[in-house]
């Protein structure tokens, strides 16, 4: 079962390890930080498609160049893999 003892390991670490987190990052803790990630963004691509040999062909058209374009591609491939269980994917921009 994945993730089965997730929730169990996050209630067993939910005061933070002070010193296991110093041993790992030689840093100290700033601040805790909210670790929810609540969303009700819909995205849609713009064209999305599974071609005859089994990939997933997905194509974003821009009409001005967007800097942060890179960030939202990877952001909708995460998504399609989550989706689709496919990691093998041809993207165009």
């Amino acid at each position: 079962m994945k993730g089965s003892y997730d929730k169990t390991l996050r209630e067993i670490f939910s005061e933070v390890p002070v010193n296991l987190i110093k041993l790992l990052t030689n840093q100290e803790i700033k601040r805790p930080l909210n670790p929810s990630f609540p969303s009700v963004k819909e995205r849609i691509a713009d064209f999305l498609v599974e071609l005859q040999n089994g990939d997933i062909f997905h194509l974003e058209i821009q009409s001005i160049n967007d800097k942060t374009m890179p960030r939202r591609m990877l952001f909708y491939a995460l998504l399609i893999e989550e989706k689709y269980k496919k990691p093998k994917l041809l993207v165009k921009e």
